[in-house]
């Protein structure tokens, strides 16, 4: 594993980028909608229906789960995540000047994120550091000073996946008009990002 502050780069495991790329323009991409529709949400839940966030929704290809698909099960598989299922693991599909502002993660503690499309990963996530600050989840910092609290930016590997602590301030800034951003994110809802990281340091993540 490669180790930072925030995140940490899983290179015990390549992931076969390509193959999720064919998967997604061969079957996955007409499947897209809405987040909220793919979650069957209500008009409360505005983050979701903004313009620009959307996700696979294997239901309408006749599949329950992404897992329905050799390669995504394949990934799901190797991950050994304490209460792992299938509802955990989606494939969120960013449309141009779509942006998400400084936050703090609502569900989950930690995700890992492994990025399809574009060839170069896309848009890098910035962590941000306010000292003295207690932070709770689900807290939005729209009006953050960038350029006073920003601690570091991380482009992802499209080699290895990221293992990122969702509850430490980060955001994307808003994506370049030509640019789709389409990830893998698996949630992790049960154990903390450190806790990753311990089981990491001891082989105890990857399954072989």
């Amino acid at each position: 594993m490669i180790k930072g502050k925030y995140h940490t780069v899983i290179d015990e495991y390549r992931y076969d980028r390509q193959e999720l790329v064919d998967l997604y323009y061969n079957e996955l991409e007409q499947l897209v909608v809405q987040y909220a529709v793919k979650m069957g949400w209500g008009p409360e839940k505005r983050q979701a229906w903004t313009p620009g966030i959307n996700a696979v929704d294997p239901t309408i290809a006749g599949k329950e789960y992404l897992t329905d698909f050799a390669p995504l099960k394949n990934i799901f598989d190797r991950f050994n995540i304490q209460d792992f299922h299938p509802d955990d693991m989606d494939i969120l599909v960013y449309d141009q000047e779509y942006e998400f502002p400084p936050h703090v993660d609502f569900k989950q503690n930690a995700v890992i994120m492994i990025p399809i499309l574009p060839d170069d990963g896309g848009q890098p996530i910035d962590y941000y550091h306010i000292p003295g600050q207690e932070l709770e989840k689900y807290t939005k910092y729209r009006d953050l000073d960038k350029d006073k609290y920003l601690d570091y930016t991380y482009h992802y590997s499209t080699e290895f996946p990221t293992l990122s602590n969702g509850m430490v301030i980060h955001g994307v800034d808003k994506l370049p008009p030509e640019q789709t951003r389409v990830y893998l994110r698996i949630k992790i809802l049960k154990e903390k990002y450190t806790d990753i990281v311990t089981k990491l340091e001891k082989g105890a993540f990857i399954n072989d």
